[in-house]
């Protein structure tokens, strides 16, 4: 199994822009691999609002953003024929820290803490 592990540089300060800056890092690293380079690509926990510590904070950039991104992350699965594991922010019945594993063919597989 050949296995990409994607680690941006980590906003540490909360501000929105350095968490788009973040996705944008993201999605050129993404961009940068060619189809049957890796069967399964990692990205970080939270990368879906990356740095961001305010809860409400976090909810809007999701809104706003992640949403986005991890259509994004869907797209560069079906165009890589991988898996691509991410780590979000799930506001369900409880806010939860979520793993989502994705592939060429849709959702796989989702884990809350």
């Amino acid at each position: 199994m050949r296995v990409v592990v994607v680690q941006p540089p980590y906003p540490s300060g909360g501000r929105l822009q350095d968490a788009e800056d973040c996705i944008s890092w993201c999605t050129s690293a993404l961009g940068e691999l060619a189809p049957g380079t890796a069967d399964l690509v990692v990205l970080p926990e939270y990368c879906t609002v990356p740095g961001i510590v305010e809860v409400a904070d976090a909810l809007r950039f999701l809104d706003l953003r992640g949403h986005a991104f991890e259509q994004e992350i869907q797209a560069e699965a079906e165009r890589l024929e991988a898996c691509i594991v991410y780590g979000t922010l799930y506001d369900g019945a409880r806010r939860t820290n979520r793993t989502v594993v994705t592939g060429p063919d849709g959702l796989l597989a989702v884990y809350d803490k």
